[in-house]
C-alpha cells in the first residue's frame, strides 16, 4: 500500500489525510481497502506531530476512519493489537497470528491482515524503524507490504537518523528513481500547501475585520 505521501503531505493533521485519501483512495479501492489506506494516512501524519507516541499513532489510525464501512476493519485493528499485547513479544504474535487470525480461505493478504499487523508490528517494535521494518520482512504472507508500511510509521515517528544510514545509501543507489528528490519533493509539497493555508486564513482574518468595520 504506497499511501504513505497522503500522511506525509498532510504531516501533523491526520484528520485532514484521512479525509483527503478516502477520495484518492477511491479511484482504485472500496470497502475495507479504502479504509485501510485511510488508517494508514492517518497514522502517517500524526507520527509527524511534535509529541506523537506509538499509542497516539494507533489511536489516530482509527480516530478518523468512516463508521460505518470501517467498522470490520476496526474489528481487526483492535484484536490485532490486543494479540500483540498479549503474546508479548514478535515471535510469540507470529505465531500465534498464524495459527488464530488467519482468514479462512483468503489465500491472498489485503487490508483486513496487513493493515492491522502492521499497527500491530509498530507496538511491538516500540516505534524503532530498523526494529520494524524487520519484523515486516520476516513476518510471511504479504511481508513487502507490511514492511514498507511499518517502516513509513516508524520512520515518520523516529526520523531519518534512526534508520541505518548503509540501508539508506543502498536504498538511493539501486533505486531507479532519485529517493533523495522524491523527499525533497514532497517537503517543497508540504511547504507549499503550509503557505497556502497561511494565506487562506490571512484572507479570512482580512474579510472579518472588513466586515466588522461596515457593520460598526
Amino acid at each position: 500500500m504506497c499511501i504513505s505521501p497522503m500522511g506525509i503531505i498532510n504531516a501533523g493533521n491526520p484528520r485532514q489525510a484521512a479525509l483527503e485519501t478516502y477520495e484518492v483512495a477511491g479511484l482504485i479501492h472500496h470497502n475495507f481497502a479504502r479504509d485501510g489506506a485511510c488508517a494508514m494516512a492517518a497514522a502517517t501524519a500524526e507520527a509527524f506531530r511534535p509529541g506523537a507516541t506509538v499509542d497516539s499513532v494507533l489511536k489516530a489510525a482509527v480516530d478518523y476512519l468512516p463508521p460505518r464501512s470501517a467498522r470490520t476493519l476496526c474489528d481487526f485493528i483492535a484484536s490485532t493489537l490486543e494479540l500483540a499485547r498479549a503474546a508479548g513479544s514478535y515471535p510469540r504474535f507470529r505465531e500465534r497470528f498464524y495459527n488464530e487470525r488467519l482468514l479462512p480461505g483468503i489465500a491472498m493478504p489485503d487490508a483486513r491482515e496487513t493493515v492491522p499487523v502492521t499497527l500491530a508490528l509498530l507496538f511491538l517494535a516500540e516505534g524503532d524503524p530498523r526494529q520494524a521494518i524487520i519484523f515486516g520482512a520476516n513476518f510471511g504472507r504479504d511481508a513487502d507490504t507490511i514492511a514498507s508500511m511499518a517502516g513509513a510509521l516508524a520512520g515518520a515517528l523516529k526520523g531519518a537518523s534512526a534508520l541505518p544510514h548503509a540501508w539508506a545509501e543502498k536504498i538511493q543507489a539501486n533505486s531507479r528513481r532519485d529517493q533523495r528528490a522524491l523527499a525533497e519533493g514532497l517537503v517543497a509539497a508540504i511547504q507549499k500547501r503550509a503557505a497556502d493555508m497561511a494565506r487562506a486564513a490571512a484572507d479570512v482574518e482580512t474579510l472579518r475585520s472588513t466586515s466588522t468595520q461596515a457593520g460598526g
